[in-house]
């Protein structure tokens, strides 16, 4: 149950037990993503026009020293560096848009480079203001209805996927382009769901990592078509990052003794970081803590 603030603890995929690493750097793009997933709860939808050229509506970041931004108690989007956001995603379908902003689902896409190396789609947690993100995260209590889980894999996995096909087709992204996903809390549940999800479509390459931190249980697997979700999970790789304490890593423990990690396709791992001494497991659950404390441990190295 201890754990010094020096030390990640790190359960590999197929393993009941955590080890200890006192040197992380599994992966050095990992204070990237904590950025984005902190980012989509300050983050809103400007609503831009569709533009012919899907280039033109990249929304760069500036290029700004990162510890000294990275503040947890702000409103302010933390500097992003080298990242560009599709301006104009989604509203190229104006269905969606009423879908999502119906559920208040909120999810964003970037890319890494001109053309995109990387894309990464985040997704928004749980608002507490808002009943319908508490409608997703009860869904195993609630079945057979409409939430922010039905539309990411009925309806926005497949216009993803179209909208990778056309930018690859055009020269926005490079053919080779590897897709992220990505979120916290209900978000880092719905980043699962829609790396099962994504449809198969010719020259869309699958999504093959997944960051979810401080996650929801709930990831709709067993929602996901076996055949579509055994193509989506081959080579896929899962990290369940969270802070030690947090308040779902304890729902997590349950539910992994009655279905335990997946070692391979997907191969689940769980990082385990203890930025914050504090007991409170609600503050814990905090994304913009979790993601400053990973950016200033990243920034160490």
């Amino acid at each position: 149950m201890s754990q010094r603030a020096d030390i990640v603890k790190i359960r590999d995929p197929g393993n009941r037990t955590y080890r200890d690493e006192p040197d992380f750097d599994k992966d050095k793009s990992e204070w990237e993503y904590a950025i984005m997933s902190e980012n989509a709860y300050r983050d809103h939808w400007t609503k831009e026009k569709p533009v012919a050229n899907p280039q033109v509506s990249l929304v760069a970041v500036p290029i700004e020293p990162m510890p000294a931004k990275c503040n947890a108690n702000s409103d302010e989007p933390i500097p992003l560096p080298g990242w560009s956001r599709w301006g104009d995603f989604p509203f190229q379908d104006p269905a969606l848009v009423t879908s999502a902003d119906r559920q208040q689902l909120f999810f964003e896409v970037w890319q890494k480079g001109v053309p995109g190396e990387i894309v990464a789609i985040v997704f928004r947690g749980t608002v507490p203001s808002k009943w319908q993100t508490w409608l997703a995260d009860f869904r195993w209590f609630i079945p057979l209805h409409e939430d922010q889980y039905t539309i990411a894999a009925e309806k926005l996995a497949n216009y993803f996927a179209e909208e990778v096909s056309e930018r690859i087709s055009n020269g926005s992204l490079n053919r080779d382009v590897k897709l992220v996903s990505v979120g916290h809390s209900l978000g880092g549940g719905l980043a699962q769901e829609f790396a099962y999800a994504l449809p198969e479509k010719p020259g869309v390459p699958r999504i093959t990592q997944v960051y979810a931190f401080n996650t929801s249980p709930v990831t709709g697997y067993n929602t996901v078509p076996s055949a579509q979700r055994d193509i989506n999970t081959k080579t896929l790789e899962i990290d369940r990052i969270f802070e030690h304490g947090e308040i779902l890593a304890y729902v997590r423990l349950l539910t992994s003794y009655v279905i335990p990690p997946s070692a391979i396709d997907p191969a689940i791992s769980e990082i385990r970081y203890n930025f914050d001494s504090s007991l409170d497991g609600i503050a814990n659950h905090s994304m913009g803590r979790l993601a400053c404390g990973i950016v200033k441990a990243a920034m160490k190295k």
